[in-house]
């Protein structure tokens, strides 16, 4: 499958798009499940100060990184972490 193909050749194809979503904390990279507007979910629970932080999306190779900042960060125990875009 070529770049150029249509959304409907990929459709018809059983095309999947490769989605990988990751968090960057103090240089450390967590792995995300899931983002929205004003959160991101952990793939598993981690302890994360508030503060700065990035978001990495990166969507058949193409990335897209943007900053964000835990309002609350986590204490371990919770997957969604609440967040606001600077």
């Amino acid at each position: 499958m070529t770049a150029n193909a249509s959304r409907e050749d990929r459709a018809v194809a059983g095309y999947s798009s490769d989605v990988q979503l990751r968090l960057i904390v103090a240089g450390r990279e967590y792995a995300l499940a899931q983002i929205g507007p004003d959160f991101v979910m952990l793939r598993e629970p981690a302890d994360l100060p508030s503060g700065d932080a990035e978001v990495v999306m990166m969507i058949d190779g193409r990335e897209r990184r943007w900053a964000v900042t835990l309002e609350h960060g986590s204490n371990g125990a919770e997957l969604e972490v609440a967040t606001v875009d600077r």
